[in-house]
C-alpha cells in the first residue's frame, strides 16, 4: 500500500436527496434537510422525522429551497462530512446563472493540489513522511512547487512563528 492511497482514494459514499434550509451564513457550507420516516411502537404508525448535516458547498452555488444530492465524502471540518454533489431542483435563480458544482474528479484534484502544498512546507521543515510523500509524487510525474509558491497559499496572515512554538501577531 503506498503513501498516497490515502489521498487519492475513492470512499465508499452514499447518496441522499434533501433541501437546503440554510445557504449564506457559513463560508462554503450549507445546511441540509433528509427528509425521513420513524416507526412508534406504541401507536404502531410511521411519523415524519428529519435530518439536518451541514454540507460542503466548495463553489457556493446553493440558495435556500433547493433540492440538492449530496454524499458522504472527506471530512471538510469538525462538523462538515458531506459534500453536494448536484442540484436536483433549483429554486430562484436558474442553475446556468449560478457557479457550477464541481465533480468529484475536481474536487479530488483541488484536495491533491493541497496536499502538495502541505507537503512542501513540511517537508522544509525536515518532516520524514513530508519527504517520502514528495518523493512519491515526483515519481508519479507531479510537478511539485518551490517552498515560496506554497508559503504563498497558506493563510497565515501576520503571524510570526517563534521557536517556542507559539504564534505572535504583529
Amino acid at each position: 500500500m503506498s503513501l498516497m492511497s490515502g489521498v487519492t482514494r475513492k470512499l465508499a459514499s452514499s447518496t441522499k436527496t434533501g433541501v437546503v434550509i440554510s445557504a449564506g451564513k457559513m463560508n462554503k457550507a450549507v445546511k441540509v434537510r433528509i427528509a425521513g420516516q420513524e416507526w412508534n411502537k406504541q401507536i404502531r404508525k410511521f411519523f415524519p422525522s428529519s435530518k439536518t448535516y451541514l454540507v460542503s458547498d466548495p463553489s457556493s452555488s446553493l440558495r435556500e429551497g433547493d433540492v440538492v444530492r449530496i454524499a458522504s465524502g472527506f471530512r471538510a471540518s469538525k462538523r462538515i462530512r458531506h459534500v453536494v454533489t448536484s442540484i436536483v431542483a433549483p429554486f430562484g435563480p436558474p442553475i446556468n446563472e449560478r457557479p457550477s458544482v464541481p465533480t468529484e474528479e475536481e474536487r479530488l484534484k483541488e484536495r491533491e493540489t493541497a496536499r502538495i502544498l502541505k507537503d512542501v512546507r513540511q517537508a522544509a521543515k525536515g518532516r520524514r513522511t513530508a519527504l517520502l510523500r514528495l518523493k512519491e509524487w515526483k515519481e508519479m510525474g507531479k510537478e511539485i512547487p518551490d517552498l515560496e509558491t506554497a508559503m504563498g497559499s497558506a493563510s497565515l496572515g501576520d503571524v510570526e512563528v517563534k521557536k517556542g512554538g507559539k504564534a505572535k501577531t504583529s
